[in-house]
């Protein structure tokens, strides 16, 4: 769940930068996003943003939407994680979904990164703790 809370953290450190403007929809890929899941980030006008990513492991998927706000200045962006809902959640393990919102929660909130573009359709975000993620423009 740490993990979760890191990409969304990450994905929404992307604010703007000059004429560049990162509203809209993105893929995204990076350190934090576990090989063979899925992620997709949206950017509002309004500094909110949203991500859904999907996590496969073992043939089971599990589905998280985490929403929050973020606000640029200059290339540094700060990100608040305001909810995370999980979503397809096998019988199985439904029991376990308090204690992973709790723990989403709590684990990074708040993060702050810097934004640099590589095209007008990519962008990366470093991390000020480490962990880089790609946004690509769908």
């Amino acid at each position: 769940m740490r993990s979760l809370v890191g990409i969304f953290a990450l994905v929404a450190l992307a604010g703007c930068q000059s004429a560049r403007s990162v509203e809209g929809t993105w893929s995204t890929s990076g350190t934090l996003i576990p090989e063979g899941s899925r992620a997709e980030t949206t950017f509002g006008g309004d500094g909110k943003a949203q991500s859904k990513i999907i996590v496969s492991s073992n043939g089971v998927e599990i589905a998280a939407v985490v929403d929050g706000t973020y606000k640029v200045n200059g290339d540094k962006i700060t990100v608040t994680v305001d909810d995370v809902q999980l979503t397809d959640i096998p019988p199985a393990l439904k029991l376990f979904e308090g204690q992973a919102k709790e723990i989403a929660r709590r684990v990074g909130q708040q993060g702050v990164g810097t934004l640099k573009w590589d095209s007008d359709t990519q962008f990366t975000i470093v991390s000020e703790n480490g962990p880089t993620t790609t946004f690509k423009k769908k």
